[in-house]
């Protein structure tokens, strides 16, 4: 008996059959192409935030982002085709849609946390921005949940909850009462608590012009400079009696429009120690 193997005895494989085999090599190599976009993609967020890193986020970053998510889906549209084909090609099949569900998903999970923003009922937000010709975002972020592009949009959050400042001889800041001359030309210290709040409406300009600043650079000066000014058209006795209230009263009608045009909202001022200095 002839045991001879006979090639023309082998099953031939038809174009169809062929053809589904692919889909799981096809699968693999969408994954690859993915890997491949992704690197290149990432490679400009090593320049931090440059303006070429930014130039460069835009124009590599986005399209190789959208490479790889489009290669792996449709690597797993393939693999998961070629499942279909038979045994000869169920491994390549389960390792491409392995492989690509995996990518997918760690897209997904990278991009999204960059790409939304909470903004509390209290809080108001701006968004930094390097495909904004100004740099940022013309309209506030209101509270709820807000969309942002990725890798080249920035959230800055403001609090427009009320704020307390105490000036005094006791606040963090050490001795910070305000020293004062009555008009009589005796010295006294003020201690003063301010409660004020940022304005909602204007937290794109507060940031432009002062950003975190604003209680040391606006609050402070204004409040020492009103208590200063005011304290001088009183006397000594004035001041340690009823000029108190009349100088609360005038920081009302006096600091108000001082805070407006600082993008700031005064809700309250109230003096809460005086002293004579020397007595």
């Amino acid at each position: 008996m002839n045991t001879s193997h006979d090639p023309s005895n082998e099953p031939i494989l038809g174009p169809e059959n062929q053809s589904k085999r692919d889909w799981g090599k096809l699968g693999l190599r969408a994954g690859v192409v993915a890997v491949g976009a992704a690197v290149i993609g990432l490679l400009p967020l090593l320049l931090g935030e440059s303006l070429e890193g930014l130039l460069l986020i835009v124009y590599v970053t986005f399209p190789m982002i959208i490479i790889a998510v489009g290669a792996n889906l449709a690597g797993i549209v393939m693999s998961i085709s070629g499942a279909r084909t038979g045994t000869a090609s169920q491994s390549e099949a389960r390792a491409g849609t392995i492989l690509n569900a995996a990518l997918l998903l760690v897209f997904i999970v990278s991009l999204v946390p960059n790409a939304f923003v909470l903004i509390r009922s209290d809080e108001r937000g701006i968004v930094i921005s390097a495909v904004q010709p100004n740099g940022y975002r013309q309209e506030v972020l209101d509270p709820g949940l807000h969309w942002i592009l990725p890798f080249v949009e920035s959230t800055k959050v403001y609090s427009v909850a009320p704020q307390t400042y105490i000036m005094a001889s006791s606040s963090n800041q050490g001795d910070d009462s305000i020293k004062v001359q009555s008009r009589d030309g005796q010295n006294f210290t003020i201690s003063v608590v301010v409660t004020y709040s940022i304005d909602p409406a204007k937290v794109v300009e507060l940031h432009l012009v002062w950003q975190d600043r604003y209680q040391e650079n606006a609050v402070r000066p204004l409040i020492r400079a009103f208590v200063r000014d005011i304290a001088s058209e009183y006397t000594a006795l004035e001041i340690m009696g009823p000029a108190k209230r009349a100088m609360e009263q005038s920081a009302t009608e006096q600091l108000n429009p001082k805070f407006a045009e600082n993008d700031l909202i005064l809700i309250n001022f109230e003096i809460t120690d005086v002293r004579q200095v020397g007595k």
